[in-house]
């Protein structure tokens, strides 16, 4: 097979092959012999058609086609590999007009992934907050932890105040819309910390039995493809609540009791038991500013690389993000898309304009970060993979060689699990080799989450 490129444009190339008549006779007599033993004209027994009977019944394009059907999956694989193509989708194929005696010449048109212009890597630098856990945040923690661990009592005799945890059912009733949605039942607890004031100024004082009406402005949902710019785009919600029980908070008190269920070991003393709180906060933020920082890195080297994105992967990429969305409306309101824009007036141009913009990102972000993995030479070998299917296993409960043999059969998701190994392990690479500016991150109380200090065990 001679083959050369006739024209390449941006990431398409067409080449030419020329399959000799050697070949395709050979490729012929091949299709003639199969499709003689598949074949199943009356009056004769399969595998017995004689071949003058098989042109005439099936036609000799028919069996011509059957033959290049037969050379073209090889000749594309050979010619992948002799010009190095990096595919992104499908190759097509155009065959010129099959002549007796002469070569035949076939046109494949390739789509190939992007060139990447990378910036230096060494020259970015990215900022990582680092907080200064004091005592009030200890204090904090402290508290959550306490909350956490605490016991409930009944109450009967008076109304609700701030602190107690109120059982109530609620149904829920969106402005214009006909649905009317059935009552559920659910736990809060009275405190601004957990409650809008709507809410905390509805319930405080009430008793059991009581039932109250909220109304609210609320911001429209949307899907993370809809237009952020308009963000004062409201909805009237009604809520309406009945208050079923009531308890109250007995905390537990600040002792060797409390230090063993938090921590699993002997604490001696407060201080001690304070230390270990305030090392575990400092992990904890330590690990979500390190996750933070790894994004910061991904957004700055992506915002720094130049691309020309193929539409293909944009519009495959948008593609899979409305069926997320279809998929999310089907579970969460039961609708279909069709109703779903007929009873939220959806501007299906905006929606698609934007769906756009983050497929653009998306696709974006996967051709840089494969760009630096394929320069840096980064790959998933067997332990990298090895250690993923463990803490996969471990996720779910199961033994690591079952998960393992499930993977083996599954080779779209075995393929997800190698290109998330991979995606952690350039991401890696960047943190290893940007600048990284420590800064001073304050923390507010509130963000301080409950039961923060415990541990893992």
């Amino acid at each position: 097979m001679r083959s050369e490129i006739i024209s390449q444009e941006k990431n398409v190339v067409k080449i030419q092959a020329q399959v000799s008549q050697e070949d395709f006779k050979k490729s012929f007599e091949a299709a003639i012999n199969e499709l003689r033993r598949r074949a199943n004209i009356k009056g004769f027994r399969k595998g017995k058609v004689p071949r003058n009977v098989l042109l005439l019944h099936l036609g000799k394009e028919a069996i011509q086609s059957e033959a290049l059907e037969k050379l073209i999956p090889e000749m594309l694989d050979k010619i992948v590999e002799d010009y190095g193509l990096d595919l992104i989708d499908r190759p097509k194929v155009e065959i010129d007009e099959i002549k007796d005696d002469e070569p035949i010449n076939l046109t494949f048109t390739f789509e190939t992934r992007p060139e990447v212009e990378l910036p230096e890597i060494e020259e970015l630098e990215v900022e990582k907050q680092v907080v200064d856990v004091n005592d009030e945040l200890v204090d904090k923690a402290i508290e959550e932890i306490r909350a956490s661990f605490s016991e409930r009592e009944p109450v009967k005799d008076r109304p609700i105040k701030e602190g107690d945890i109120v059982e109530i059912s609620y149904s829920v009733q969106v402005e214009g819309s006909k649905e009317q949605q059935e009552p559920q039942k659910t736990t809060v607890e009275a405190s601004p910390n957990t409650l809008r004031k709507e809410f905390l100024d509805a319930l405080l004082g009430k008793e059991i039995g009581s039932k109250v009406e909220v109304e609210l402005d609320v911001p429209k949902e949307k899907n993370e493809t809809e237009d952020e710019g308009d963000g004062n785009a409201t909805e009237k919600v009604r809520y309406e609540i009945e208050v079923l029980a009531v308890f109250e908070k007995k905390l537990p008190e600040i002792g060797p009791e409390l230090f063993k269920k938090v921590f699993g070991e002997e604490v001696n003393d407060e201080e001690a038991f304070r230390q270990k709180v305030k090392e575990a906060l400092e992990a904890r933020f330590n690990e979500e500013s390190l996750e933070a920082l790894k994004e910061k890195a991904v957004e700055l080297v992506c915002e720094k690389s130049s691309v020309e994105l193929p539409d293909t992967l944009v519009e495959r990429q948008m593609e899979e993000l409305k069926n997320e969305d279809m998929k999310m409306v089907q579970q969460r309101f039961g609708k279909s898309w069709e109703e779903y824009v007929k009873e939220t007036n959806l501007n299906e141009e905006e929606y698609m304009e934007n769906l756009k913009k983050y497929a653009e990102k998306l696709v974006k972000r996967s051709l840089v970060l494969e760009a630096i993995a394929d320069k840096e030479g980064i790959s998933v070998d067997k332990e990298d993979l090895q250690r993923e299917i463990a803490k996969l296993a471990q996720s779910v409960n199961a033994d690591p060689e079952r998960v393992q043999q499930i993977l083996a059969q599954d080779k779209e998701r075995l393929s997800n699990i190698i290109g998330k190994i991979r995606f952690e392990k350039t991401v890696n690479n960047l943190m290893e080799r940007m600048k990284v500016k420590e800064v001073s991150a304050g923390k507010n109380e509130d963000e301080v989450g409950e039961g923060e200090a415990k541990n893992d065990n």
